[in-house]
């Protein structure tokens, strides 16, 4: 395994809503930022990589992305997209965020993995936190932030796959869902926007 630099803590024993806490409570420090990033080995570095997603303000940017959204960073760092890229010839997937609630969006081939988890669409993956002095706010307010240059980890987190299944839910009784497909609306909205970037 590539040895991370900064402090490392493995958190995937760690039941899945303590992992989460201590995630918010570094995240609430505000001294860094979040990135998520589900690699099979720890970066040494996380270095700029270009948005494919021209639909806002910070897309179709060269640079490292990161977020103070906590669920936003575990959601990228849990999602298996090798094995998404592998199944599937294309893909879409997304968050929107409902009353402090980060709700995942997917196209229906990713949505039906992760009804019938037949393979399970989550493995372990890694949140990195990062300086935030190092990187620029999106717009005022917003939770995304950019950097132009690649950036070393202050601290790197190892978290579960089952994290994944325990967040990011559908079909409760309660209405509470926090994975949903797009709509048919939306569905058109992101092939004209891909017609547009191909």
């Amino acid at each position: 395994m590539t040895r991370p630099h900064g402090a490392y803590f493995d958190l995937t024993e760690c039941d899945g809503r303590r992992a989460e806490a201590l995630c918010n409570a570094l995240a609430a420090t505000r001294m860094a930022v979040l990135h998520g990033s589900n690699t099979p080995s720890p970066l040494p570095r996380v270095d700029p990589r270009k948005a494919n997603d021209a639909s806002k303000a910070a897309g179709n940017r060269l640079a490292v992305y990161a977020t103070t959204e906590v669920r936003v960073a575990l959601l990228n760092a849990l999602l298996n997209r090798a094995l998404l890229s592998r199944l599937f010839s294309s893909y879409v997937i997304g968050y929107r965020v409902v009353a402090g609630e980060v709700i995942l969006r997917a196209t229906d081939n990713v949505f039906a993995l992760l009804t019938e988890r037949n393979p399970s669409p989550w493995a372990d993956g890694f949140v990195y936190l990062l300086d935030r002095r190092r990187f620029t706010e999106v717009a005022a307010g917003a939770s995304e932030f950019t950097c132009p240059t690649s950036v070393i980890p202050l601290a790197t987190l190892k978290v579960g796959a089952a994290l994944g299944e325990q967040l990011f839910t559908f079909g409760t009784d309660a209405g509470g869902d926090t994975a949903v497909p797009y709509s048919p609306e939306e569905r058109d909205r992101l092939a004209a926007h891909l017609l547009r970037i191909i």
